[in-house]
């Protein structure tokens, strides 16, 4: 009962400065109820106890519930939340924060979570101005200690590479629910966006290239079953390419198991398939070349 936990954990404000776990509570339970001035002072309160405790043992526990919550309750308005945190309410009742490292990295990670979960509701435009007020959290904590809490890494991932990791996610979202198109797109944006030469976001593009590689070889085979040749021609063709820029056999064995599954169950879509199957096989040498066709060569 958020209503009754919002009223009774307010009559506690006064333990609220000195009880990390109340402090999450009662914000959880003030945006429950849509009081989100309220739920944003709470949260930072409680990201003010982890800086000056400088433990966040928490958190990640905090953080799956706010994420539980707000997947639970697709009316909640999470665009002024994020406004009403990013005023930084704590700052305001304690300045000395101001030069608080920890204060200033925990805010940029919760906050990141506030701009996850506004990309996946498809508030894109509020989801990129919650990231740009990470951005500028991470590094008045990147300014204040340069070498504590990995915040150089995690300047990089916000500033180059987070944005593309969303699309990288929410494709994986949407490849797990079969809407194989929409993850094809969003992973297409992902390669586009995560830059390959930065160390910090090297092996975010190497994930993102391999489910667009992989998705392209769905995407194909999906045109293929609707009949639409020439389409999936152009997607094989280009999943192929990239498979064998990227030396990627795995992404082309799966694609063979998925259409030779396909003809089994759809036996009538072989005289088209046959060409896209022979080309598959091949790609990274003859079939003949294979493990299982050799394996009675002696």
């Amino acid at each position: 009962d958020y209503a009754q936990a919002y009223r009774d954990l307010s009559y506690a404000a006064p333990l609220i400065t000195d009880n990390l776990d109340i402090a999450f509570q009662a914000g959880l339970a003030a945006l429950a109820e849509g009081e989100v001035a309220d739920a944003a002072a709470f949260y930072d309160m409680a990201i003010e106890r982890i800086a000056l405790a400088q433990d966040a043992t928490n958190l990640t526990a905090s953080l799956d519930a706010l994420s539980a919550l707000v997947q639970s309750n697709p009316d909640l308005n999470l665009p002024e939340f994020a406004t009403q945190f990013q005023n930084a309410p704590a700052l305001q009742r304690n300045p000395e924060l101001q030069q608080n490292d920890w204060y200033w990295h925990y805010r940029a990670r919760f906050g990141f979570t506030l701009v996850r979960r506004l990309f996946e509701a498809g508030q894109e435009n509020d989801a990129r101005t919650a990231l740009a007020g990470v951005t500028v959290d991470i590094e008045k904590a990147y300014s204040l200690a340069p070498t504590a809490n990995r915040n150089d890494v995690w300047q990089q991932f916000y500033t180059e590479g987070a944005w593309g990791w969303l699309y990288l996610r929410r494709g994986d979202t949407w490849l797990e629910a079969e809407q194989v198109a929409e993850a094809w797109a969003d992973y297409e944006t992902a390669v586009a966006l995560i830059p390959s030469d930065n160390e910090i976001t090297a092996a975010d593009y190497a994930e993102a290239s391999q489910q667009f590689n992989r998705a392209t070889f769905k995407l194909a085979l999906q045109m293929l079953q609707e009949n639409n040749v020439a389409r999936a021609t152009t997607l094989y063709e280009d999943g192929l390419a990239l498979a064998q820029e990227r030396e990627d056999e795995t992404v082309v064995n799966e694609a063979i198991a998925d259409l030779q599954s396909a003809l089994i169950q759809t036996p009538q879509l072989s005289a088209a398939a046959q060409p896209f199957l022979e080309q598959l096989q091949t790609a990274f040498g003859s079939p003949a070349d294979s493990p299982d066709n050799n394996a009675d060569d002696d």
